[in-house]
């Protein structure tokens, strides 16, 4: 009879922690993230810096991140294009990072492969840029 309850008790805190596993808040799906890397070239497209800011990590001052994007624009020019290419999802136990791979086209001729970290943290509103990799030909950053 003990052996019955004691099996009976941990088939139902088993069934406990899978329910409140479904109900705990999950993270983004890939494409989610997606939309926001293709927002943050849309506003590099509109030259709206201030609009490309407001998607990326405010683990980063606004100054850090803006030095970075018109060090791109004076070197390589304005977005004129970006085709998406790839993605990769990693799932960690502090959150998930959506990695997408872009084509980049600028005004001054350049071509660039980029890649866009997006990190969405357990437990924390938001999904945004962390890393931002420009490999273009003469281009290096700061």
């Amino acid at each position: 009879m003990l052996q019955r309850v004691g099996l009976l008790s941990r088939f139902v805190l088993l069934a406990a922690v899978l329910m409140g596993l479904g109900c705990a808040k999950s993270d983004p799906p890939a494409d989610f993230a997606k939309a926001k890397a293709d927002k943050f070239y849309e506003a590099l497209q509109q030259q709206n810096v201030d609009e490309a800011l407001t998607y990326c990590s405010p683990k980063r001052t606004k100054d850090e991140w803006r030095s970075v994007l018109e060090h791109a624009r004076n070197k390589l020019g304005t977005v004129t294009s970006f085709q998406f290419k790839r993605q990769e999802v990693n799932t960690t136990l502090r959150g998930r990072f959506f990695i997408f791979e872009y084509q980049v086209e600028y005004s001054g001729g350049k071509r660039a492969a980029e890649t866009l970290t997006l990190f969405h943290k357990v437990d924390e509103e938001g999904t945004y840029i962390v890393s931002y990799k420009i490999s273009a030909e003469g281009y290096s950053s700061i």
